[in-house]
This record gives C-alpha cells, sequence and structure tokens, in this order.
C-alpha cells in the first residue's frame, strides 16, 4: 500500500474497490515443489548423468516427478508432510533393495553422492522428504484385461513369498516398520505372512515363470 494514499490503492485492491489488500502470514497446508528445484537437488546430490528435464508426473498423496536426460530417465518421489516418518521411508528403501537383491524386477532407490539415501526440502508447510528411484520401464495395462495379465499379476504379487522362504541367500528377515495401523493391514498383503506359502503355491505353478511384472511400493 502506498504512503499516499491510492495509485497503489488501486492496482492492488481493484479499480472499483472491491478485493481486499492481500492476507500476510497465512500458513500452508499442502505446496508443491517446483520441477527445476527438483531437478536441481537431484543434479547437485545424485551421481546422475546430465539431466535436462523434469516433469510433476502426479500430485495426490505423494508429488511424483519425472526427470529425463539423454539415454536415461529416473523417478523422484517427494513424501507428504506428516504423511511417513523417516523410520518408514527408510523401511520402504530398504524393502525394495532387498528384494531387488534377490532378483524382483522394480524400481529400487537410489542413494545421494553422500550415500543418505533421503533428500529434506524445507517447504512452507515444514520439512519434506524426497527418494530418487530407478525408473521402471513398462506401460500401464489397458482394457481388454486379459487371464494371462491377471496370471502374471499374480506371480509377481506373490513371488515375495515364495522368496521369503531361504530370506535371499542368508539375509535375516525384514522388520515391519509401519507408520500406522492402516499400514500394517497394507503391508500385510505385501510382505511374507507364516500362513501364505500356500496360497502363494497355488499361483506359482512351477512351468510358468515367476518375477514376470515389475511392482512398486507405495502411492
Amino acid at each position: 500500500m502506498s504512503k499516499d494514499g491510492s495509485q497503489e490503492d488501486r492496482v492492488v485492491c481493484g479499480v472499483d474497490g472491491r478485493v481486499s489488500a492481500p492476507v500476510e502470514g497465512a500458513s500452508v497446508i499442502r505446496s508443491l515443489l517446483a520441477p527445476d528445484a527438483v531437478l536441481a537437488a537431484v543434479q547437485s546430490g545424485y551421481a546422475v548423468g546430465s539431466l535436462d528435464e523434469c516433469t510433476l508426473m502426479r500430485a495426490l498423496i505423494n508429488d511424483v516427478y519425472l526427470l529425463a536426460g539423454p539415454g536415461e530417465q529416473y523417478v523422484f518421489k517427494v513424501y507428504r508432510p506428516e504423511w511417513r516418518d523417516i523410520p518408514a521411508l527408510l523401511w520402504e528403501v530398504d524393502l525394495l533393495a532387498r528384494l531387488s537383491r534377490e532378483g524382483a524386477t522394480g524400481a529400487p532407490s537410489i542413494a545421494r553422492r553422500d550415500g543418505r539415501m533421503i533428500t529434506t526440502f524445507a517447504a512452507p508447510e515444514g520439512t519434506r522428504h524426497g527418494v530418487l528411484f530407478a525408473y521402471a520401464e513398462g506401460r500401464k495395462p489397458l482394457p481388454p484385461f486379459d487371464a494371462e495379465l491377471f496370471h502374471r499379476f499374480g506371480h509377481a504379487r506373490a513371488w515375495p513369498c515364495r522368496s521369503s522362504r531361504t530370506h535371499g541367500a542368508g539375509e535375516p528377515a525384514l522388520p515391519m516398520v509401519p507408520s500406522s495401523p492402516r499400514d500394517a493391514a497394507r503391508f500385510d498383503t505385501v510382505l511374507p505372512h507364516p500362513d501364505c506359502t500356500a496360497q502363494c503355491q497355488l499361483l506359482l505353478p512351477s512351468d510358468r515363470p515367476t518375477r514376470s511384472t515389475p511392482f512398486l511400493l507405495g502411492r
């Protein structure tokens, strides 16, 4: 607002005076990081090639960005504040790494140059965390959905149960670290359960290949 009065008032508040001046100090519940800011953070923090494009793919529970450069692509996921705490994020990272080591196709996370797995952003609503993932080739299935598609999906979904019997070449079982009862229920549908082996065997006949389709954890 101008000291003398009115030229600025007319510009800010509207010619007819029915629009107020900006309200100062409004809090923020939800923000979106600009794609160029995400691109700069990934370029400086990770050992990636020359990336020249960053596109916001989805902004629902979490914000998902596609980063691309000559011959390479990555996905960067920025988690909503308070949706996942640090132990739960690291649990997800460890799970994907474990599945990748055991031969499951998917999109494991990628460490920063300094060895850390999580990038932290100071956003208007508070601290937000992001993780860089490898890009999983593929496409979204389109109708009509045939029996072969459902069979491949069943293999991919049941494969962790079958693999869990050896815990991946002697590795200990991954501990459960759900961040809420809701997550505990959801993770129970993904992680091996003592009673699931027989059910999984019905989906995994020996004459069919396993690991047919990639799967991603999280939203």
